[in-house]
């Protein structure tokens, strides 16, 4: 039986690797011969991937076996993927010289078990730095951008994005995530504080996507401090970032209306949490837990929320945190119906709501992340006062005592008066 030349080339390339150290330039010819590598653009529908393709930070994007169609070629010219390995067509032969393998420099041979055991989660973080790996090259248009461009270009895709869901057209869930993994990282070298972050440019029509896309960044900030799983953490965002989509399939008139809802408007609007809920099973590539936020973000522990009055631990663990930053950003934004209040009376509310309605252990770390300023942090008071901060009692974080000129009001007795907003941190 006469073996196989391909199958004797990779012998081959074993034996020499064996022998000697595997060069980039030996390793790559070798694999070009064993398996095809052709170029993104010449993928044709029907295809069968060869081998996993990853990111640059090892995860999954598609798994050996995936035959190509509109959807695979979708994702990988999202994630800009310059090549990729096929099973052999069988009556095409692929040509090393008509091959650009300049971007791959790796041991085809090396052991990657142990990478194969981290399979790509749903909402794991994309990569979006410039890295190349196994002919994977993920670069965002928003990667270098400042945070405050990303925050608005942010804004905008999840407007985006809501316009698709309402036309039933596809929603750009992989350019969401891209982009959102961009907006995280940006947002922790920022050091984002939604105590003092404000949206440059704030349209109260658009509301629900700044709050969205605050609400992503405030979520992630929770679960990290809270230390929570990091695999947690931007399934979280992405939660929080889809909360309010079903609000598209509510009457744009209750949406808006600038006076208090009737009873049945009210029951109205608490649909969105499943229409909501519905519209995320139609979006690929969203986990349960993703779509759990969206339905559950308003579920109170004591059972006094909705839609369905859940209790306790019915309540998934990611709607717990997503709530929380629902509640801040709806309360510290200016609305059509209502004008934004304090950050430190949207923590006093959180407070009193942590006794049965809301999750006690993440409000108190939220609490205390928020207002663990440093002595002489300038503040301005409900009085129009500007004083600084020169001591906080950990049993009242959200009154510390205030100096104003050489007068220092303690804020837990004086109930009469709270911080407005903080001018300098």
């Amino acid at each position: 039986m006469q073996a196989d030349p391909q199958v004797v080339s990779v012998i081959r390339g074993f034996a020499v690797a064996a022998l000697f150290p595997c060069s980039s330039e030996l390793c790559r010819m070798v694999e070009v011969i064993a398996v095809p590598q052709i170029p993104v653009e010449r993928l044709r529908t029907g295809d069968v991937l060869e081998k996993d393709v990853f990111t640059s930070r090892n995860n999954m994007l598609l798994p050996a076996g995936t035959r190509i169609d509109t959807r695979e070629l979708e994702i990988l010219h999202a994630f800009q993927i310059a090549h990729v390995f096929i099973a052999d067509r069988g009556t095409e032969k692929y040509a090393a010289a008509d091959l650009d393998v300049s971007e791959i420099d790796r041991n085809p041979w090396s052991d990657r078990a142990a990478d194969k055991e981290e399979k790509l989660q749903t909402d794991s973080y994309p990569q979006t730095t410039p890295s190349t790996e196994s002919g994977v090259k993920v670069l965002s248009a928003t990667a270098n951008l400042p945070f405050n461009r990303q925050y608005v270009e942010m804004v905008a895709l999840l407007k985006r994005a809501f316009q698709s869901a309402a036309r039933s057209t596809p929603v750009p869930i992989v350019e969401i995530r891209i982009r959102l993994g961009d907006l995280l990282e940006a947002s922790e070298k920022s050091r984002y504080n939604p105590m003092t972050f404000s949206p440059g440019s704030f349209v109260v029509d658009d509301y629900m996507y700044h709050s969205g896309v605050m609400g992503a960044m405030t979520a992630h900030q929770l679960a990290k401090w809270h230390k929570l799983p990091k695999s947690d953490w931007f399934s979280i965002a992405l939660g929080a970032l889809f909360r309010d989509i079903g609000n598209v399939e509510i009457d744009a008139g209750l949406l808006r209306k600038p006076v208090k809802l009737m009873d049945w408007e009210r029951e109205e609007m608490k649909k969105h949490t499943v229409h909501g809920y519905r519209l995320l099973r139609q979006v690929p590539d969203i986990s349960e837990e993703v779509r759990l936020c969206a339905l559950q973000h308003h579920e109170r522990l004591d059972g006094s929320g909705y839609p369905l009055g859940l209790t306790g631990d019915k309540i998934h663990l990611y709607a717990k945190v997503v709530a929380i930053a629902d509640i801040f950003h709806a309360m510290t934004s200016k609305r059509v119906y209502q004008n934004k209040k304090s950050p430190y009376v949207a923590l006093e509310q959180l407070h009193d709501d942590s006794f049965g309605k809301l999750d006690a252990g993440l409000v108190l770390t939220f609490i205390r992340k928020l207002t663990g300023f440093h002595q002489g942090t300038v503040v301005r008071l409900s009085d129009r006062s500007i004083g600084e901060i020169v001591f906080t009692e950990p049993s009242h974080p959200t009154r510390p005592w205030v100096k104003v000129n050489d007068h220092i009001i303690n804020l837990s007795n004086n109930r009469s008066i709270h911080i407005e907003e903080v001018l300098k941190a």
